[in-house]
């Protein structure tokens, strides 16, 4: 029986959607969940994605930040605000996202995107599927 290669994928990995290898710059800011702009500031923190899925990515370090306000970000009460380059050629992604792991003694930061525009979630889907499926 012939079986498409995301469900190949996809029961191997135990993951709704591919996830890719990657190394690209982000600038990372946390914000109040109610904050609507997508463009970080000048002093945003900038770090490395290290994979990236449609569902979210990982960073290989995260802001110095409080006991407190990552338990905020974790019950999802704020969000992450991240801008990056998929592609030279095109425009930036602006998205938000919500901290679901953080293991700092690992070095292990998952983020999920929320709040993402269509632009932005287009760009994604794109590089994840031609990457995943090449």
């Amino acid at each position: 029986m012939f079986f498409p290669r995301r469900s190949i994928e996809i029961s191997i990995n135990n993951r709704l959607f591919p996830r890719i290898k990657l190394n690209v710059k982000v600038f990372v800011e946390i914000v109040n969940i109610e904050e609507e702009e997508l463009l970080c500031t000048p002093n945003s923190f900038k770090t490395k994605i290290v994979d990236i899925s449609m569902q979210g990515m990982g960073l290989n370090s995260f802001p110095e930040t409080e006991k407190d306000i990552i338990y905020e970000l974790l019950i999802k009460k704020m969000k992450i605000r991240l801008n990056f380059e998929l592609d030279t050629e095109g425009d930036p992604v602006h998205t938000f996202a919500f901290l679901v792991r953080y293991k700092p003694e690992n070095e292990i930061y998952g983020l999920e995107f929320v709040d993402t525009p269509v632009d932005s979630f287009t760009q994604i889907r794109n590089l994840v599927d031609k990457m995943a499926y090449c």
